[in-house]
């Protein structure tokens, strides 16, 4: 049996990462404040000249990201800093339509990078919020999140990862030729991390955590180091994140479509059945006979009707309320 998982935006929700429009409202917030401090430090200051603005940018974790939108080349050997990508995006967010970064990319692609340092700076800030130090030693609070029991108020259950990969430890026990692969459209790597913690912490010899799961990013990821006893270490910079709406010319998402059309069983956790990521997975190729299990938290009708649209023969329901 190949079951090929599908992970979107709300498979992170109970990890605290934040959703699409909450990440709109975060950068919205963080490009306010970087404008008032540039503004301030102005206003109070008669030599404020590039050195200062500069180090203005890199005396705050949440604003250095923004340097390199920030900090220019006139041409002639000299750098200066300029706030005005950073206006100019405050007033593209206030006045659009658009709810997500990933859509305000699109439609003002010479502010493309600023869009994606935002995203990957937000990101890694609410990993970063889950990093617990035990006696210099360091943890990852969301690998032990427990969540609240749906159906017992006031009782709390191990988080989904953990109940999943109980899952399929008892189908590989059963049939050791079972195998997963799972493709996930966020950049946090939350899945891969907790699923392989928990891998390792099994009392049954059941094969390395590699041997049966594939994982793949079609979208990028976040730059994401881990050392042990050591801190964490993360680059905005170096983080490859893929805009949905945005894909590059060499973008390739055959790696992706073949493990999606190879797949027995399909289980969507988190995924909105956007029309943009329904083709990077290639949805529309599949076999009738696959297996389709899909979560709808809430009833959310929007949901199901985009799942109509596709025409699955075999689509299974779980609603969940949250």
């Amino acid at each position: 049996m190949h079951t090929t998982v599908i992970l979107g935006a709300g498979s992170s929700v109970d990890f605290g990462l934040p959703l699409g429009g909450e990440l709109f409202d975060q950068a919205l917030i963080l490009l306010n404040s970087a404008v008032r401090e540039w503004t301030n430090a102005r206003e109070g200051d008669v030599f404020f000249d590039y050195n200062r603005a500069a180090q203005l940018f890199r005396s705050r974790p949440d604003l250095r990201e923004l340097l390199p939108v920030v900090h220019t080349d006139d041409g002639n050997g000299r750098y200066r800093m300029e706030i005005d990508p950073v206006v100019r995006a405050i007033a593209t967010m206030d006045h659009s339509p658009a709810y997500s970064l990933d859509t305000l990319a699109l439609e003002n692609p010479n502010d493309e990078e600023l869009f994606r340092l935002l995203t990957a700076h937000l990101i890694i800030a609410a990993v970063r919020a889950s990093i617990e130090d035990n006696n210099g030693q360091e943890t990852i609070s969301f690998f032990k999140r427990r969540i609240p029991n749906p159906r017992a108020q006031g009782q709390m259950v191990y988080n989904w990862i953990h109940l999943f990969c109980s899952m399929v430890r008892n189908e590989v026990t059963r049939d050791e030729n079972t195998e997963y692969s799972v493709v996930s459209l966020n950049y946090d790597q939350v899945f891969e991390r907790t699923a392989r913690s928990v891998w390792t912490t099994s009392e049954r010899d059941i094969g390395e955590f590699t041997d049966v799961f594939k994982v793949l990013y079609p979208h990028g990821k976040i730059h994401w180091d881990t050392l042990p006893n050591s801190q964490s270490s993360f680059s905005v910079d170096e983080s490859e994140i893929i805009f949905a709406h945005n894909k590059p010319a060499d973008f390739d998402p055959t790696a992706t479509t073949e493990q999606v059309i190879a797949a027995d069983r399909l289980i969507f956790l988190g995924f909105s059945f956007a029309q943009e990521n329904v083709e990077t997975l290639g949805l529309l190729e599949i076999d009738p006979a696959t297996e389709i299990v899909y979560q709808n938290f809430g009833n959310n009708r929007g949901v199901d009707n985009r799942v109509k649209a596709i025409g699955f023969k075999n689509a299974q329901i779980h609603n969940s309320h949250r």
